[in-house]
């Protein structure tokens, strides 16, 4: 159940006495509210969730973070998918994968691949390790405020549910050549989606900020008479609100820190406009190349086929895979460019002011965030059957010089949509913010 945390009117109480909470899309202020259980509560300005009702304990978010270890584990260990092709068996893993495509000379996607599939899950998992575990045990560890920083900043690049989808689409394709099956690891990759999943709801950054904090000496955050008004921004009230652990204090002028994880304190993300039109305007000169050039080559013994993206979509289409060739074409070409057009439409909106309401531009920038990392849906592919198709002169899958360019807008999107910050949106019509942090 979804509740509206409505209570807006934030007085002059001390704020632990009267906790307040800052919407990081829209940086409106509002009294931290008790919820009923499974709730949520949103911003009354743009809607983005704030928190939830903190259900979930350390025990449980423990429970599943230990478990998503051992599935992550195991997924690495054993096959994906098997393939045989007129007797010859071949079975690849996600590493093996990542290695076939380090040997063909595509490093650079290689690193890309093991980082979203391996390497981002793994050091997730092992942050959220060494928060937890201690506080199980009622102690406090050193570096957990940069263990904190670190699980928030791997969250977007962790791609599991991708590869999976990845896993299906090469199931389908292999499928019209030769025999094919999904192996053990397959399946634990789906259990590992599935934990991931509810990890991520259970491991609520409030909630262990909170059993953090109650085993320490609290550090008083700088905020004190200080009268808010009512639907008032926290940076026109001359509050900051840190990224990473949500604490607000006084702001009093550059090079701040957050009293409770030592973060640098901003009103607003330094330079986000101009690096977020650096990537996007990069983004934008690869994201041609990436859908003209070739992305796959398939060989055999008696013809070579040359696929781009789109020939990969039809050739889908024609198998009689039409829901997994939408898959692909909106993943694929319509995502990139859409999260292209959306930040530069978003862009806009914040330079010239453009009469579009700032509730849809919130949702607008939400659903970029949501739908960024799907476009690794063509690399994963790509990766699996470079791994498992390589029977010599019989039938072989190479990747094509658009997979490193397509991979690129992945990246910079990803990297632009993360530099944008969405508070932008909603300074004009906060009193006396206009051009104080542009």
């Amino acid at each position: 159940m979804k509740v509206y945390c409505c209570e807006r009117n934030v007085t002059s109480l001390p704020l632990d006495v009267e906790p307040l909470v800052a919407c990081t899309h829209c940086d409106l202020i509002h009294r931290d509210t008790a919820l009923p259980a499974h709730g949520q509560a949103l911003c009354t300005r743009c809607g983005a969730e704030l928190y939830g009702a903190g259900t979930h304990s350390v025990d449980h978010a423990l429970a599943l973070a230990l478990g998503a270890a051992v599935l992550c584990v195991l997924a690495n260990l054993f096959p994906l998918i098997r393939f045989n092709l007129q007797g010859v068996d071949a079975t690849t893993t996600i590493v093996g994968a990542v290695w076939v495509m380090a040997q063909r000379g595509m490093v650079v996607l290689a690193a890309l691949l093991a980082w979203a599939a391996v390497l981002a899950p793994a050091i997730m998992l092992s942050g959220m390790l060494y928060v937890l575990l201690p506080l199980r045990l009622g102690r406090r560890m050193p570096g957990f405020a940069r263990a904190m920083r670190l699980v928030r900043a791997m969250q977007p690049w962790v791609m599991i549910e991708v590869l999976m989808l990845g896993v299906l689409v090469s199931f389908v394709k292999l499928d019209k050549t030769g025999a094919v099956e999904a192996t053990a690891g397959a399946w634990l990759g789906v259990a590992l989606m599935l934990v991931l999943a509810g990890l991520g709801v259970a491991f609520e950054p409030r909630m262990v900020w909170r059993s953090h904090d109650a085993l320490r000496v609290p550090v008083p955050p700088d905020v004190r008479a200080q009268a808010c008004p009512d639907t008032a921004s926290a940076a026109a009230s001359d509050l900051a609100v840190c990224k990473v652990c949500g604490l607000i204090s006084g702001a009093h002028g550059g090079g701040q820190r957050c009293a409770r994880c030592g973060a640098a304190l901003h009103l607003r993300q330094p330079q986000s406009l101009s690096r977020c039109l650096a990537l996007l305007l990069t983004s934008l000169m690869v994201y041609f190349p990436a859908n003209l050039w070739v992305i796959m080559e398939t060989e055999s013994a008696f013809s070579v086929r040359q696929d781009t993206i789109m020939s990969g979509v039809i050739f889908l289409w024609r198998e009689g895979s039409q829901d997994l060739a939408v898959i692909v074409f909106v993943a694929s070409v319509v995502v990139p460019l859409l999260k292209i057009l959306a930040l530069g439409v978003l862009l806009a909106c914040v330079r010239w002011q453009w009469p579009v309401p700032r509730v849809q531009q919130a949702r607008l920038y939400r659903l970029v965030e949501i739908v960024g990392k799907w476009s690794m849906l063509d690399l994963f592919v790509i990766a699996l059957l470079t791994a498992v198709v390589d029977f010599g002169s019989m039938a072989a899958v190479r990747p094509g010089p658009a997979a490193i360019a397509f991979g690129a807008v992945v990246v910079l999107t990803m990297l632009a949509a993360s530099a944008f910050d969405p508070r932008y949106l909603w300074d004009a019509q906060d009193s006396g913010l206009k051009g104080r942090h542009g």
